[in-house]
């Protein structure tokens, strides 16, 4: 069985909505008795933690980190990353100099140079799961968003941009249920409402897709119907979505067209009838426990070469990199 087919049985397999509960306790602090204030680091297998949060919520930021590290991972099932991309996570505690650095309408980036992908993101870790409002129970979450981006560049060295965003709405969404089970499929509502907020885009528009700079509005139509493929594809044609992964993973060109044909008409309106019957397919994954991993908060001098270097990439690509704004 292929890789890609490991991935896309995994997907088809789970559902989830992201809620900020600590539902496993996956680490266990050193020398709490003498945490640092002011800018600490903290390292696992998994990823690098720098922030200036105080010592309880930096704590927290790590638990949920790795639950949701630990999530993602689950849902690719036996395959295999094909990058050891290294993760460095980095957690302002204040919005006022997050706002400065990096504009007042992103509320977290994802940032891949080289063999690193640097997610940055700010406030407690709280205000990293937003729930909807309207009395909807839904999750939209910057943490898991990001963080799906992070772990989609270790499988696929080379993503469409539709790919790439379509993915990580989907994902963003997962939920645990309880310390072994999450959720998959729930319905990503922001992105459902920037899909039905603007009509006027087709998949060959989305296909195409290769720049963040351009009007506001397109840009959130184009996350809207990428997120809108990818769960009716995960559902309605599972076994060519599992090729068009395998494609990805191999970096074979023109994967889409390979899989599902030129972007037509008739699969514009597919995705609709799909969005529109309102029933989406939820799936359950087993997540085995593992023994919590003993890890210590030290103190760093703070970051700034590094925070002024994204600073200047994010000003150099605009609305690039992934940026998260609120719903």
């Amino acid at each position: 069985m292929t890789r890609a087919l490991f991935l896309s049985l995994a997907l088809v397999g789970c559902v989830t909505s992201g809620s900020g509960q600590l539902r496993r306790e996956t680490l266990k602090f050193e020398g709490t008795a003498e945490l640092p204030a002011g800018w600490k680091r903290m390292k696992t297998i998994d990823f690098e933690l720098l922030t200036d949060l105080e010592a309880g919520e930096a704590q927290r930021a790590a638990q949920l980190l790795t639950q949701s590290l630990q999530g993602l991972a689950a849902m690719f099932g036996r395959a295999q990353p094909q990058t050891d991309r290294k993760l460095i996570v980095i957690a302002l505690r204040d919005g006022l100099e997050f706002e400065r650095r990096f504009g007042k309408f992103v509320w977290g980036f994802a940032a891949t140079a080289g063999m690193e992908t640097t997610v940055c993101l700010y406030g407690a870790p709280n205000r990293w799961f937003v729930r909807s409002v309207n009395f909807v129970d839904a999750t939209h979450s910057v943490l898991q968003h990001e963080l799906a981006h992070a772990v989609l560049a270790r499988y696929f060295a080379q993503q469409p941009t539709w790919f790439a965003e379509g993915m990580a709405q989907y994902l963003e969404t997962f939920r645990w249920l309880d310390s072994e089970t999450v959720l998959l499929g729930e319905p990503n509502l922001q992105a459902w409402r920037s899909y039905s907020a603007v009509r006027s885009l087709s998949m060959k528009d989305a296909v195409e897709w290769s720049t963040y700079q351009q009007n506001e509005l397109k840009i959130a139509g184009l996350y809207g119907l990428s997120w809108a493929f990818v769960h009716y594809a995960i559902n309605r044609e599972p076994q060519r979505f599992s090729a068009l992964l395998e494609d990805l993973i191999e970096q074979h060109d023109g994967a889409f067209v390979k899989a599902f044909g030129p972007p037509s008409e008739e699969l514009d309106r597919a995705i609709y009838a799909y969005l529109k019957q309102g029933k989406y397919a939820q799936l359950r994954l087993k997540v085995p426990l593992t023994s919590p991993v003993l890890v210590k908060l030290e103190p760093i001098s703070a970051p700034t070469q590094r925070l002024d270097v994204l600073q200047k990439s994010m000003t150099r690509r605009a609305a690039g990199t992934s940026l998260e704004c609120p719903p």
